[in-house]
């Protein structure tokens, strides 16, 4: 019954938020990598004789000119989600870039990314960015 009660109390609990900022820098860091882990395979996806298989004609594809410009945003919004840095909004344009990646080719699937795009999403709303920053 303890147990119970203890479980029904833990929503509105408050948590220590040093372990969270801990957790936001090194999704923020793994998010660096994703970005230059992928900048090849944007890339690629432009080349000829290269297999597309997209998952639907609505998702527009990144034109080879704004490939550089995308990567450029996702890596300013990793490190302002590493740094602290107005979370919110670079947990949220963190999580539309992967949202887009999944959603672009059957090729760019990967999983970490979509765990990444998942755990960046929760980071951002539990507001990790009111410590360490």
């Amino acid at each position: 019954m303890r147990a119970l009660a203890a479980l029904k109390a833990l929503p509105g609990r408050r948590a220590a938020a040093g372990p969270v900022a801990l957790a936001r820098i090194g999704v923020g860091l793994a998010a660096i990598l994703g970005a230059v882990e992928l900048s090849s395979e944007l890339s690629r996806l432009h080349q000829p004789g290269v297999l597309r298989l997209p998952r639907s004609d609505l998702i527009p594809i990144l034109p080879t000119s704004g490939a550089a410009v995308f990567l450029g945003i996702w890596l300013l919004a990793a490190i302002a989600f590493v740094a602290g840095w107005k979370t919110r909004a670079a947990g949220a344009v963190l999580v539309g870039i992967f949202g887009y990646v999944l959603l672009l080719d059957h090729q760019l699937y990967s999983n970490h990314l979509y765990l990444m795009m998942i755990l960046t999403a929760l980071l951002t709303l539990a507001r990790s960015g009111a410590v360490l920053s």
